[in-house]
């Protein structure tokens, strides 16, 4: 798989309790679910600002039972 793709609600969701809920970094989270500190950072800044979340490489992520796309 080539290109960009970009996190789903579901993903971002996950995301936010893994730093809220158990206290991980950003680099704690990107290397679980696969992709870069800043992507992640992104995608979650974007999120609570209610913008349209930000592309981010293509990863196949341990949270989720099947690859984003």
């Amino acid at each position: 798989m080539t290109g960009y793709i970009r996190f789903s609600r579901y993903h971002i969701a996950k995301m936010f309790e893994m730093r809220d809920g158990l206290g991980w970094s950003y680099r704690q989270i990107a290397k679980f679910v696969g992709a870069s500190p800043s992507g992640v950072r992104r995608a979650m800044v974007a999120a609570e600002q209610g913008e349209r979340l930000p592309e981010v490489t293509p990863f196949y992520c341990r949270v989720c039972p099947e690859e984003v796309a």
